[in-house]
């Protein structure tokens, strides 16, 4: 599940959570086109739009450790500025 993509337009890294669905975004790994899956039942996240073989994205990552991995990225945003 990649919960951190790059905006297509300025570059920015984004946060599933606060992304807009009408937006485009591409994987920060491999560079191709990803859609934004936000709903009710699973948390937000990117998804390549085409299947592609990327070390990117993650393997079958728990709940847990996915959490993880978004609280410090949005640390290290918040602390450092990242664009």
């Amino acid at each position: 599940m990649m919960l951190i993509a790059r905006h297509a337009h300025t570059k920015e890294y984004m946060d599933a959570n606060l992304a807009r669905l009408n937006d485009e975004y591409v994987c920060p790994g491999c560079g191709e086109s990803v859609c934004l899956k936000k709903g009710k039942i699973k948390i937000a996240h990117y998804a390549h739009k085409i299947l592609a073989n990327c070390d990117a994205s993650s393997e079958g990552e728990s709940a847990l450790h996915l959490q993880g991995k978004l609280a410090l990225f949005q640390y290290f945003s918040k602390k450092y500025k990242v664009t």
